[in-house]
This record gives C-alpha cells, structure tokens and sequence, in this order.
C-alpha cells in the first residue's frame, strides 16, 4: 500500500506547478494481537502498534476487580489498621482489616505512653559513658525530623518546667518499629558507640534533664 506524489512544472514553469497524488492498495496494518486493546480485526500485517492493559486492569484503565469501589485493585489491596489514631496504624494499608489495637490507660507522672515514642533507658557511666535511649513501641516507622530532646544544665536558667536548649535529631534520623534509637556521647566507650544511631556531647553529668517533645 502507498501514496504517489507527483509535481509538474508545465513547459518548465514553477509558478505554474500542478500536483497529483496517486493511492494504490489498501490500508492493511495494525495490531494483529488479538489480545492486544488495540487489536485491529482487519489488519493484514502487524505495525509494532499493539499496547496491552497493566496486570488487573482494562485497558480502560479500570480495575478488573474492586468489589470495594475504592479504586484499588482487589489483588493490590494491603489489609491493616487506617485509624491513625491507632496503636497498630498501617500508613501503606488501603483495606482496613478490623483489628486495629487501642490503649486508654490512667497515665500517672512518669509513665511511658501507651502509644508513640518514649524514652526506654539512660545510662550516666564513668566519663563519657552516656547514653540516651528512645523506643519506639509501635508497628511503623517513625520519623524524628518533628521531634527534639530539650534540655536544662542544673537548674533551669528559664524558670521549672521550661528548657534551656533545644536540641534537635540528626537530619532524617528514624526510629524502626519495635526498634531503639540511641543518643551516646561522642567519646564513650566503643560498645556504646557501636549502639548509637547520633552522638550529642552535652549529656547528663548529674543534674540535667531532658524531655522527648512532639512539633516546636
């Protein structure tokens, strides 16, 4: 098949050019996969044209399968905990599975919280022996960058209750689930340092104090 472009120039005259197209034959290329979502029933010959739907979708783009109608395929589907507000939160499910886990306890001064980031050990050793400890006691990830360990230097220079420094977690730090994160001193023992995830060289020396704070 195929098109002919023919140009005249009568007694050798641009100015005077005439044009003629010829077609021969007749359109016979395309997708010839039947399986294909362009497949074309009366191509002779395959173009390379054909394209196909991803796994679990139409070639609409739809799911095959979403008896849920939340746009998520029923073979992508992750089940887990949507409540936020949940101990066992899942950020990655897009199914909620019914079982999401919640604590109410009567916290009294000193507790650890039922859910979230709490300080789970500390150690005031010989020297530089020092270390800070932060667990992290639920099923996700959590990142440190909207945390910070504040802290006062024997009396606080600011009145009871308030910080004198503010102390913020290295860049991208994070806290694995069910997993510590541990703040020693630059120049503690090799064993503490090997635990370490940062290094902060203002730690107790007996009469300090630090707090684990959420936001600013």
């Amino acid at each position: 098949t195929g098109q002919l472009y023919v140009q005249v120039f009568p007694l050798g005259v641009g100015d005077d050019a005439e044009y003629l197209t010829l077609s021969f034959g007749s359109a016979s290329c395309g997708c010839i996969d039947d399986a294909a979502c362009n497949y074309n029933d009366g191509a002779q010959y395959d173009d390379g044209s054909c394209y196909y739907a991803e796994q679990f979708y139409g070639c609409d783009g739809a799911c095959l399968n979403d008896l849920d109608g939340d746009g998520v395929c029923d073979e992508l589907e992750i089940a887990g905990c949507q409540d936020a507000g949940a101990c066992n939160y899942d950020s990655e499910a897009t199914d909620d599975d019914g079982n999401c886990e919640y604590v109410e306890p009567t916290l009294l001064p000193g507790d650890a919280p039922a859910c979230g980031l709490f300080f789970s050990g500390y150690a005031e050793g010989s020297s530089n022996n020092k270390f800070l400890e932060i667990y992290n006691p639920t099923g996700s990830d959590i990142s440190l960058d909207g945390y910070a360990y504040p802290s006062v230097s024997n009396a606080p220079d600011n009145g009871a209750g308030n910080y004198d420094f503010w102390n913020d977690f290295a860049e991208g730090a994070v806290v694995a689930a069910g997993d510590v994160y541990v703040i020693s001193h630059g120049s503690a023992d090799p064993a503490i340092l090997a635990e370490a995830d940062e290094t902060f060289t203002f730690l107790s020396n007996g009469d300090e104090g630090f707090i684990l704070v959420m936001g600013t």
